[in-house]
């Protein structure tokens, strides 16, 4: 377990850490990022519409989708032919926000 003397400390345990750390990891990569970015508008978004936004190709969108989505982080809901996507764990958003108000300086 790891222990700080501040007293707004976050113990953790090591399980615990390992699971952070695969949430650090899987917030890695910089088209990850930004798939969740896009999925935290209420709208629910295809694999073709996110490729279109980022300029990617479909592929590769849907490659990271499928790692977002085993993370738990985002799900796919099928539509007839379609799946749109959308944020699964609201956790997420609450990182991404956290993350974005620490390098703005808030």
């Amino acid at each position: 377990m790891f222990v700080s003397n501040n007293d707004e400390s976050v113990m953790l345990f090591d399980d615990e850490v390992d699971g952070i750390v695969k949430i650090f990891k899987a917030l890695a990569d910089k088209t990850r990022v930004k798939v969740i970015s896009i999925l935290t508008s209420p709208k629910k978004h295809r694999v073709s519409e996110i490729a279109k936004m980022l300029d990617m190709e479909v592929s590769r969108i849907s490659h990271q989708l499928t790692k977002l989505e085993d993370m738990g982080f985002v799900k796919g809901i099928r539509d007839g032919r379609n799946i749109y996507y959308e944020i699964q764990d609201e956790c997420i958003k609450t990182i991404l926000r956290t993350a974005k108000d620490h390098i703005s300086g808030k």
